[in-house]
């Protein structure tokens, strides 16, 4: 559950806007949870909240090479 959208960078960063919107989704959500998600893609890498009530309690950048290399 939660949102994602892309940004026209290597590896994104939230902006404002973007954090606000997503603070706001589950503060008026109506879900049977208490957390969201928030994945933004890039050209080269993503970035990924875990949102809470109170904000943004988790963050991490991580690009596309990293994640291949683990698998």
């Amino acid at each position: 559950m939660g949102e994602w959208h892309t940004h026209p960078e290597d590896v994104p960063k939230p902006s404002g806007l973007d954090k606000k919107s997503i603070v706001d989704q589950i503060r008026k959500s109506r879900l049977n949870s208490d957390k969201i998600f928030a994945l933004i893609m890039g050209r080269k890498g993503l970035h990924l909240s875990l949102v809470k009530k109170e904000g943004v309690v988790y963050e991490k950048q991580l690009r596309f090479e990293e994640l291949s290399s683990s698998i």
